[in-house]
């Protein structure tokens, strides 16, 4: 008994303590980071849950209690461990619109759930199939034909997550968060093959607390660096970022400004101006070359570092956000420079400025 007890505080104590602290740290966080911490919630229930599972399992296999019940927790802790992946995947991929649409009306989004709806399919069948696992008489574990099935349903979506955060990584600029999804996944996978090769319990739960703390942490601190309402670079990463872009040599720097942004929030109220940007911001970011990088530096202004990128690519950006604008009720301005090694950034950056306002004076000019 007394074994039991020290084994069971082993395999809790960490991610005990750790669920704890995220709970915490989202109710502290939740009144300025809402949208941030409802992210989270469904991963420390889901992570709670398969703490529980797993503690269950093992009171179970101890005492080689195997019968329907038994069969029924392991086949919540299968699921459960594909539907934290999950959910890891859906918080990196917060920012695509497959996301933020009904899931029936959006076939993409449930193109990505059908791995984990066929593992959970396979698995209710082994109640009365045996493909994937099953008790014998003595109460001892046994693998179906395909009981290897969540398992590469979980490296489906661990490739997933990989792909993605390199996506992030190149193009959104999301380093660190990349980093971290890519180390999670790739340690979450090796964890599920220790617990199944050495037949022991809360190596991945353990894990996964962990994980879950370091990549919230994460977020919260790369929360600072956008700007809330358009997704864009805040002004202060803009000059951080300043000085990387120097020492890279050319690129070429794009001032844009929203059009009439005052006449809209007067007109049609301030979420309609909130609306405009973000669509704008929107439409920059679909049109504008990896390596390209979106900032927000004033109220209706936007600015974007280009490298990597010859004049002929900057005019093909410019021409692909006018197309897309084109379908809005809104007008933007835009000039451009190419800002080479041999000029200050100031001076590339103010005769982008001269040829978006020359842009602007000739765009009023024409629709008088």
């Amino acid at each position: 008994m007394y074994e039991t007890i020290k084994d069971l505080v082993l395999i809790n104590f960490i991610p005990i303590c750790t669920l704890i602290f995220l709970f915490v740290t989202l109710r502290l966080n939740d009144a300025y980071e809402r949208d941030v911490s409802r992210l989270f919630y469904p991963v420390l229930i889901s992570i709670a849950l398969l703490l529980v599972i797993d503690n269950m399992d093992y009171q179970l296999t101890v005492i080689k209690y195997g019968n329907l019940f038994h069969a029924i927790v392991v086949f919540l802790g299968y699921n459960l461990r594909i539907r934290i992946l999950v959910r890891l995947m859906e918080i990196a991929m917060r920012d695509r619109k497959v996301y933020r649409t009904n899931f029936l009306g959006d076939w993409r989004k449930m193109i990505l759930q059908v791995p984990f709806l066929v593992a959970f399919f396979i698995t209710v069948t082994s109640f009365f199939s045996q493909w994937v696992f099953w008790y014998d008489e003595d109460g001892a574990f046994r693998r179906g034909p395909l009981s290897y099935t969540p398992h590469i349903v979980s490296i489906i979506y661990g490739l997933i997550i990989i792909v993605y955060s390199i996506r992030i990584w190149v193009k959104n600029r999301r380093v660190s968060e990349a980093v971290i999804l890519i180390i999670t996944t790739i340690l979450a996978v090796g964890a599920t093959a220790i617990e199944t090769v050495f037949g022991v319990w809360g190596i991945l739960v353990s894990f996964m607390s962990l994980a879950t703390v370091f990549y919230y942490l994460c977020i919260h601190t790369e929360y600072f660096k956008y700007d809330l309402l358009t997704g864009a670079f805040n002004r202060t990463i803009f000059k951080a970022d300043l000085k990387k872009a120097r020492s890279r040599g050319g690129c070429a720097v794009l001032s844009i400004d929203l059009n009439d942004l005052k006449k809209i929030n007067d007109n049609k109220g301030h979420l309609a101006g909130d609306e405009a940007l973000k669509k704008t911001a929107e439409i920059i970011v679909s049109s504008i070359d990896p390596g390209c990088t979106l900032y927000r530096t004033g109220g209706d202004e936007f600015t974007v570092i280009a490298r990597g990128v010859e004049e002929k690519d900057v005019e093909d950006m410019i021409a692909k956000m006018r197309l897309e604008m084109i379908g809005t009720d809104y007008t933007f301005a835009i000039g451009y420079s190419m800002w080479e090694k041999e000029t200050s950034f100031n001076e590339a950056y103010a005769k982008a400025d001269k040829k978006m306002y020359e842009n602007k004076a000739d765009m009023k000019k024409s629709s008088r």
